[in-house]
């Protein structure tokens, strides 16, 4: 079937293939429209997004270069290098960017949900709240600011507020897991176990293949002293998780820590042998091997799996205690 000669129903076609998932398929006719014409903004801006997705970053750095030398006006373009910045934790130039795609264009859905997430993850939780609300006056429902401004909330230790919302999330989007799992965080920090129980559940259920999830409900039977039945949760998660090495180390891990607290330490070292026999490059069971030689007194063992830790993590600088 021959392909359409205008460029913009070309460029719409390749989009659709972008969004189909059918990645290949979008960059050969992106390509085959750039050998047409070289210089064909709208398919070097869509170039960009696709490589972007695909973390494709050598690629895109020169290309965002040259949109931004050609159309140095464009929102578009200073998002996107945002969001290369932001991948490569240039936290700050990444701010610079975004903020300049939102003068050129205040309205811009993405610009501000970016940079409020980045405001998130430094923990600049007034800012965060500030670009949420005004993507809020911007779209009312939007779910995803609403849940930041929920966590924004949380950062700031108004709860209460912020339970309000989480609840509106849960009525607007019953079949999103979201909201539940953060309101059955929420409620573990105002010690209120069976709710965040509930909560955690009703997150699980809806994506049992979750370990943030599983993690969250283990930390909160942990709380209540519930170890035989987090210990039971746990066996069962193993069923889940099926041949997913990491989430088996981790599951491992887990048991392993509900022991430690119960001074259970011969049945706690064996389980982190397993994680560790599971999956050698998880990090975490050497730390906790390592806090028990040293509870143990056993100095020599513990700067031994310190060692390995630097081996996995050269960089690592996480302390033994």
């Amino acid at each position: 079937e021959a392909e359409p000669d205008n460029l913009s129903i070309k460029t719409l076609i390749a989009r659709f293939y972008f969004e189909s998932q059918e990645v290949e398929k979008s960059l050969a006719l992106i390509d085959q429209m750039l050998k047409q014409r070289p210089g064909y903004y709208p398919a070097r801006l869509l170039k960009a997004e696709v490589l972007l997705s695909q973390k494709a970053f050598k690629e895109v750095l020169p290309l965002l270069e040259s949109l931004e030398k050609d159309e140095p006006s464009s929102f578009v373009v200073h998002y996107f290098k945002g969001l290369y910045l932001a991948a490569h934790n240039k936290t700050e130039s990444a701010k610079s960017s975004i903020v300049r795609s939102l003068e050129l264009n205040p309205r811009f859905v993405k610009a501000h949900l970016l940079l409020s997430n980045l405001f998130l993850s430094e923990k600049s939780y007034d800012l965060a709240l500030v670009q949420a609300e005004k993507l809020i006056d911007i779209s009312p429902k939007h779910y995803s600011a609403r849940m930041i401004r929920a966590e924004a909330l949380i950062g700031l230790g108004k709860l209460n507020q912020a339970e309000k919302i989480l609840a509106g999330l849960i009525n607007q989007a019953p079949e999103k897991v979201t909201a539940y799992f953060r309101m059955g965080r929420l409620q573990m920090m105002k010690k209120q176990f069976d709710k965040a129980y509930e909560y955690s559940q009703a997150a699980y259920e809806k994506s049992n293949q979750s370990m943030k999830s599983f993690l969250q409900i283990v930390n909160i039977l942990a709380a209540k002293k519930e170890y035989d039945q987090a210990q039971t949760f746990s066996q069962q998660q193993l069923a889940i998780v099926g041949s997913d090495i990491r989430s088996q180390a981790v599951i491992y891990r887990v048991q392993a820590q509900l022991y430690e607290r119960q001074k259970k330490n011969d049945q706690a070292m064996a389980l982190f042998k397993k994680s560790i026999e599971i999956d050698p490059k998880f990090a975490d069971p050497y730390y906790s091997i390592a806090r028990i030689y040293i509870e143990n007194g056993e100095t020599q063992k513990a700067a031994e799996q310190y060692e390995t830790i630097l081996k996995i993590n050269p960089k690592s600088s996480r302390p033994l205690m």
